[in-house]
């Protein structure tokens, strides 16, 4: 090849990369051009509710909830939201959504915590009509002085609540009265695991462990998460994630043993809480959650939710029967299985798997405040 072609080769080779590359702006253009005219779905499905349908505020807090919803890393329990202000979504430097609360206080009024997870936070209500605010008014209602603070987050299990407990409680912020909202999420991270005991989503956090110390893996880590958020890796991910949203059926004799070992669990985390309040001299409380597998009466935009060999509903299945069926959880006073709350209620309460409307979070709300009122009219006793 002589000069003269090679100069002609490098000219075209050139000119066909940027060819490329223009078109490849083009399309990324393009791309994110349809991502914004088309938005994804509203999270959870929420807007498709039946008891959003005439909400005047659902739109405004969609928004704020999706730009809200971004966590930044907390040492021991993984992630919490960072501080933010909307008008129906406020969350503190602390990380904790905003609970209600009378103008005044009495020094000596009680605090109660309450810990879990997006349905505890109040995933679908605004900050007024979460479950630790519901509690409050039907507190103050009664003439009972309380002070709530919401540590609920979204995605936390079990373990995660007992660990933020203890850091209020070696900091010196102890509760009169402490409660504890689970069930979901720890039937979601045993079923992602295969394995009970464990945070959600673990096996991102192997990856992510130590990436600074492994420069070829620090790149293709870095440079998926790019492509991902690029405006082609949305599109295509919205296209690729519009099919068939079901989750596999596992072994059933894997299934079994993952249901055994999650109440295991939840017993053990269970049994050191209560250690850590019979030391510092608070109340303890746990409740199992509703979900939409224990609603009879469901509306059908709440059947939607309810599929065919869909392996994570079998799964909490049948964590609920290990949970109906053990007697030493049941006979313990602290704990109430309220699974079967809303069983026949008629009118449309789910947005999805687990969160539910105010409405919902109302009745879940009074039958924690009588617990809690008792709690605190009897301190110390074991039976609120």
């Amino acid at each position: 090849m002589t000069w003269r072609k090679a100069l002609v080769w490098v000219r075209d080779s050139w000119s066909i990369l940027g060819l490329a590359f223009l078109g490849l702006l083009v399309l990324e253009a393009l791309a994110l051009l349809i991502c914004l005219a088309i938005p994804e779905h509203a999270p959870l499905r929420v807007l498709e509710a039946d008891f959003f349908n005439e909400a005047d505020w659902a739109g405004d807090y969609v928004r704020e909830y999706r730009q809200s919803e971004p966590v930044s890393w907390n040492s021991y329990v993984y992630w919490r939201r960072p501080a933010f202000a909307g008008k129906y979504i406020h969350v503190d430097e602390r990380g904790l959504r905003r609970t209600w609360g009378p103008e005044s206080l009495p020094d000596d009024a009680k605090k109660v915590f309450f810990f879990g997870g997006s349905a505890m936070w109040g995933t679908g209500a605004r900050d007024a009509h979460t479950i630790p605010s519901q509690v409050a008014k039907i507190l103050d209602q009664k003439g009972i002085a309380v002070r709530c603070f919401n540590f609920g987050e979204s995605g936390y299990v079990s373990t995660q609540e007992l660990i933020a407990l203890a850091l209020e409680v070696r900091r010196g912020n102890i509760p009169d009265v402490a409660v504890f909202y689970d069930g979901f999420n720890d039937v979601v991270a045993a079923y992602q695991a295969g394995s009970a005991g464990l945070p959600q989503n673990e096996s991102d956090r192997r990856i992510e462990f130590n990436l600074s110390r492994r420069p070829g893996e620090t790149f293709w880590h870095s440079a998926g998460g790019l492509l991902r958020r690029s405006g082609l890796g949305r599109l295509f991910g919205r296209i690729a994630g519009g099919g068939d949203d079901r989750f596999p059926l596992l072994d059933g004799e894997k299934a079994a043993r993952l249901a055994r070992e999650q109440v295991e669990i939840y017993q053990a985390n269970l049994r050191l809480i209560s250690a850590l309040a019979a030391e510092y001299k608070f109340t303890p409380l746990f409740y199992w959650q509703p979900t939409i597998l224990s609603k009879t009466h469901k509306t059908p935009y709440e059947q939607t939710w309810i599929k065919e060999e869909d392996g994570l509903l079998a799964l909490l299945d049948l964590v609920n029967r290990e949970i109906q069926q053990n007697r030493p959880l049941n006979d313990d006073p602290r704990f109430c299985d309220l699974s079967g709350l809303f069983g026949r209620t008629p009118q449309g309460l789910f947005a999805d798997y687990c969160h539910v409307s105010e409405e919902g979070n109302r009745r879940v709300a009074e039958r924690m405040a009588a617990d809690i009122s008792s709690a605190i009219s009897a301190p110390g006793e074991s039976n609120p």
